[in-house]
């Protein structure tokens, strides 16, 4: 009798482990091996942004150059506080990231959170958020952007394609695109100041969105 009880108790005990950490698996498996980068990879890259590939890439001589306006970048980032590498150059991190104003951060961004961009900040390959993006005043990100909202301060700009789920704000003197370098937007929702800028075609569904 006691042997019948040990067994049930040996196999209750695993089938409740089991349950208990089956879970937790896939977040397990995706540490280990990393799968989300490929959703960074943008079809054309040298073709929409052959100026800002990686130090890899080498942009054909006769592609639009994107110039952007005088920024005082203090210095480089070499890597993120609580973040983990995620391809050659890149980061990932698993709360909210921040860029802090006047750096350069020189590779792509996954952020599981949130991701706020410090004023005069520079942001150089693609990026991908599952939450917001807030650009502060002369940030700007050369890659393409993939967030659920994005807000462009004065003076923000982004000049790779923006895929965003619900709303993108442009403040004053914000810039999406550039005249010699067109991109795209797509967005539940637009909002765009006087002196805002969009170069390039805008997809917006919901009725009231102003390109």
């Amino acid at each position: 009798m006691n042997v019948a009880q040990d067994l049930f108790g040996l196999l209750f005990g695993f089938i409740t482990l089991n349950l208990l950490l089956w879970p937790f698996y896939p977040a397990w498996r995706e540490w280990r091996t990393p799968r989300d980068a490929a959703a960074l990879t943008w079809s054309e890259p040298k073709q929409l942004l052959p100026q800002m590939a990686p130090q890899d890439m080498a942009p054909a001589q006769d592609s639009p150059r994107v110039t952007l306006p005088p920024q005082k970048i203090k210095r480089v980032l070499a890597r993120l506080p609580h973040a983990q590498p995620w391809g050659a150059l890149g980061s990932r991190t698993a709360g909210d990231c921040q860029i802090p104003a006047g750096t350069c951060w020189p590779g792509a961004l996954v952020v599981m959170g949130n991701l706020y961009c410090g004023a005069n900040s520079v942001v150089e390959g693609d990026v991908k958020v599952y939450g917001h993006v807030q650009m502060a005043s002369g940030s700007a990100l050369l890659g393409a952007v993939f967030a659920s909202s994005l807000n462009l301060d004065k003076a923000a700009m982004a000049f790779g394609p923006v895929v965003v789920q619900h709303a993108v704000t442009l403040a004053e003197g914000a810039q999406i695109g550039n005249p010699d370098s067109p991109t795209s937007l797509s967005a539940e929702t637009l909002t765009v100041s006087d002196s805002a800028h969009v170069y390039g075609k805008v997809l917006t569904p919901s009725d009231g969105a102003r390109p």
